[in-house]
């Protein structure tokens, strides 16, 4: 606020950073000069499923999503933001695909499933695509069932109990 910069540019730009920072994050050895505790934040060479490179770029995208629905009131019960999202969504998945090609062109091989900015926009894609399904249904519901509510109050509390019995 102080800045003056719109919010929409500080994710959209903390979104580009962590998915092109991410290889070259993935590529330094973390843990060769940082406590393992520490290191797993960065990278995933110590075992951690979720370092900072590159799902924060997530985190942003989702900001960029509901700084969106903050100034759009409504814009999540009209079918035109669907299309936008399954639109979006597909042009992402689109990206990602051009851009493994382009990655073999040049490198003669393509890392999509490990550390390339493509797997990122990939799954970026199939999360706008999942979630334009969610809101094109609950623009034709008339009213949404008591228990997706109950469960959507509950979706932190949800997650982490997941991340304990899948990860421990």
């Amino acid at each position: 606020e102080k800045i003056k910069i719109k919010p929409t540019y500080l994710f959209v730009t903390f979104c580009l950073l962590f998915i092109y920072l991410n290889p070259i994050m993935q590529s330094i050895g973390w843990k060769e000069f940082l406590p393992v505790q520490i290191a797993g934040y960065f990278y995933n060479g110590t075992g951690s499923n979720f370092p900072l490179f590159p799902w924060c770029s997530y985190l942003f995208f989702g900001g960029i999503l509901g700084f969106y629905l903050s100034k759009q009131k409504g814009a999540h019960k009209k079918p035109k933001f669907g299309i936008m999202l399954f639109a979006l969504g597909v042009l992402l998945i689109i990206s990602a695909l051009i851009g493994e090609r382009v990655e073999i062109l040049i490198n003669g091989s393509s890392d999509f499933w490990g550390n390339s900015p493509n797997l990122i926009l990939y799954r970026l894609g199939i999360v706008l695509i999942l979630n334009s399904v969610v809101c094109l249904l609950a623009a034709k519901a008339k009213k949404i069932p008591n228990l997706i509510i109950l469960i959507g109050r509950h979706t932190l509390s949800i997650y982490f109990i997941h991340l304990i019995i899948l990860y421990g």
